[in-house]
C-alpha cells in the first residue's frame, strides 16, 4: 500500500504511513538516498537527487582515487570536480580543434585564456547566444574591453587570438602549447602558489602543467 501511496498525483501532496506492525524499527525506511544510491551522511541540500547521483556515479567512474563518500554536501561536489579539473592538462576537447594556446575552461560555460601581467581574454555566450570575446587588464582596474561578438565558437577563439597576437604578441610564445619551456620543472613560484592553495604537488610535474593548474585557479578566481 506504501506503493501506491507514493504514486505522484497532481491532487495529492502528503503522504501519512502509519507503522502499525512497527516494521520501521527493524528495517530502515527506504528514501532518496536509498533510491539513488547516495550515502546517508549527503545533505542534499535541495540539489536533484537524480542530478547528484549521476555525477557520482561518473566521478566514481572516472576517477576511482577519489572516495565519493567523503562528499557531504552539493559544495564539496563542486569542489572535487574543480580538483579534478586542476589535473587536466590541456584545453576542452571543444577547443583543441581551433587552437595551439593553453585555452581553459571558466565556470560560466566560457574559455579563458591567460596573459602576463595578470591580463586575460575571455570568451563567453550572451543571453542571444552570441559569443561575446572581452579583454581584462588590472591597468583598467577591472574594467573588461570588448575585442568583439562571433557567431560561433571558433570565430570567438579566432577573434580573440587575433587580438592576442595584434596587442599583446610577445605572449604568444608563452601561450604556445609546444613552447620548450613547458617541460621544465616548475618555478619555486608556482609551487609556492599551489602549495599555498592546498593543492598537491604530482611527482613529474612541469613547469607548463603548473601553469595549467594556476590559470584554472584564476578562472575560478581562487588565486
Amino acid at each position: 500500500m506504501v506503493g501506491r501511496g507514493t504514486r505522484l498525483h497532481p491532487e495529492k501532496s502528503d503522504l501519512l504511513v502509519i507503522d502499525v506492525a512497527d516494521n520501521s524499527r527493524t528495517h530502515t525506511l527506504a528514501g532518496l538516498h536509498a533510491l539513488f544510491d547516495l550515502s546517508p551522511a549527503l545533505d542534499l541540500r535541495g540539489s536533484n537527487a537524480l542530478v547528484m547521483a549521476d555525477r557520482l556515479r561518473t566521478i566514481a567512474e572516472r576517477y576511482p582515487w577519489v572516495d565519493v563518500q567523503k562528499i557531504k554536501t552539493p559544495q564539496d561536489l563542486e569542489l572535487v570536480a574543480e580538483r579534478i579539473d586542476l589535473f587536466r592538462f590541456e584545453p576542452p576537447g571543444e577547443v583543441q580543434p581551433y587552437t595551439c594556446l593553453s585555452w581553459c575552461a571558466t565556470p560560466g560555460g566560457g574559455y579563458r585564456l591567460d596573459l602576463p601581467e595578470r591580463e586575460h581574454v575571455v570568451i563567453q555566450q550572451n543571453l542571444l547566444d552570441a559569443w561575446e570575446v572581452r579583454f581584462h587588464s588590472p591597468q583598467r582596474r577591472g574594467a573588461a574591453v570588448s575585442v568583439g561578438t562571433a557567431g560561433n565558437l571558433p570565430d570567438a577563439i579566432a577573434t580573440a587570438e587575433a587580438f592576442v597576437e595584434k596587442e599583446r604578441a610577445a605572449a604568444l610564445r608563452i601561450l604556445d602549447l609546444s613552447a620548450r619551456w613547458r617541460h621544465q620543472p616548475p618555478s619555486d613560484a608556482q609551487r609556492g602558489l599551489l602549495r599555498g592553495k592546498g593543492i598537491p604537488i604530482p611527482k613529474g610535474l612541469t613547469r607548463g602543467q603548473a601553469s595549467w593548474m594556476i590559470g584554472l585557479l584564476s578562472a575560478h578566481g581562487r588565486a
